[in-house]
């Protein structure tokens, strides 16, 4: 009914699927998100410190990874900050869901509750949902409800589409979302953008941009919240 909620889930990242969700699926279907969950682990925040070792497949974890470390996860934190920041400029609260592992200590939590809501998160609460079910989501339900009642979102595009010209869109998104300072470009995407660029129905589209899912930035090795790239 008009007074309950409906969830989505947009995709992986504020970057990749959040981007898209704002600035594609809102702008054509006028709905306007109140609330975004960012989901964040203890262990992903390690890995993005740049100091624990990296995560293979088939492999166990190092013990960085299971082992009580609050200053690390704080160094991780810089990419999860990252995402905060992605969601809040486009005007939507954000609540900072914390999956917990049997692993995880309340001083790696702790720190994370505390990096999320001095950067703009408008609450960050740990989820259980994995091992208690439904009960485990209670307190991330709570915030959402919370947020989304509060009335501070007000939801705005990162570009017009109509309006801006294709580069300079591309431009923002590389360096609003992702943290890029300039876009080089082919010889060919330079030839495909001067074509489409003359075409009206096409140069109004908003852009849809594939990239590494692993990175902010176009190159997976790269952890953190990495700044200045072409």
């Amino acid at each position: 009914g008009k007074d309950g909620y409906v969830c989505t889930e947009a995709g992986f990242g504020s970057d990749m699927g959040g981007e898209k969700f704002f600035n594609i699926k809102s702008y054509y279907s006028g709905l306007k998100a109140d609330c975004a969950v960012v989901v964040c682990t203890v262990r992903a925040l390690k890995l993005h410190s740049g100091e624990a070792p990296k995560v293979v497949a088939g492999q166990a974890l190092a013990k960085e990874y299971t082992t009580e470390n609050p200053e690390l996860v704080r160094k991780g934190c810089a990419n999860l900050v990252a995402h905060i920041e992605n969601i809040t400029k486009h005007g939507v609260n954000v609540v900072v869901a914390i999956n917990r592992f049997a692993t995880d200590a309340d001083s790696e939590h702790e720190v994370i509750k505390e990096v999320a809501k001095a950067n703009g998160a408008f609450d960050c609460v740990v989820a259980e949902h994995h091992a208690k079910g439904g009960a485990g989501a209670k307190s991330l339900g709570k915030a959402v409800m919370a947020a989304c009642q509060a009335g501070t979102s007000d939801f705005k595009l990162l570009y017009d589409a109509k309006a801006e010209p294709i580069k300079g869109k591309i431009s923002k998104i590389v360096t609003e979302v992702y943290g890029g300072n300039e876009v080089k470009y082919s010889p060919k995407a330079e030839e495909m953008i001067a074509k489409y660029e003359k075409d009206p129905a096409i140069r109004s589209l908003p852009i849809c941009m594939s990239k590494t899912q692993y990175s902010l930035s176009d190159d997976p090795a790269k952890l953190g919240a990495p700044k200045g790239f072409a």
